[in-house]
């Protein structure tokens, strides 16, 4: 028998089975500033961790698809992925 469950990431965060891990659930949303603010916001969270885990709806940014613009929340966009590499972060993007 198949069991139908919700596939969330909070789902894992209120299961407590990854002890000793920061989870940074905030929306993303799509203008430019807000997107700038959540990163700034998600650079401090974390701030001491080896691991960054990213979730992105649609993955990487696309050429259709602008910085700041309309469904941009859907994308990780590279800028993004060479910041928290920068940091010395390793990076795992789903």
């Amino acid at each position: 028998m198949l069991v139908n469950r919700v596939r969330d990431v909070s789902e894992i965060e209120s299961a407590e089975v990854m002890p000793n891990t920061n989870f940074f659930s905030r929306a993303l949303s799509d203008p430019a500033n807000e997107r700038r603010g959540y990163f700034d916001e998600l650079e401090s969270v974390a701030r001491d961790s080896a691991l960054v885990f990213f979730d992105r709806d649609n993955g990487l940014d696309v050429k259709s698809v602008r910085y700041g613009g309309k469904r941009s929340s859907k994308y990780l966009f590279r800028s993004e992925v060479e910041r928290f590499h920068c940091l010395g972060h390793s990076l795992l993007i789903y």
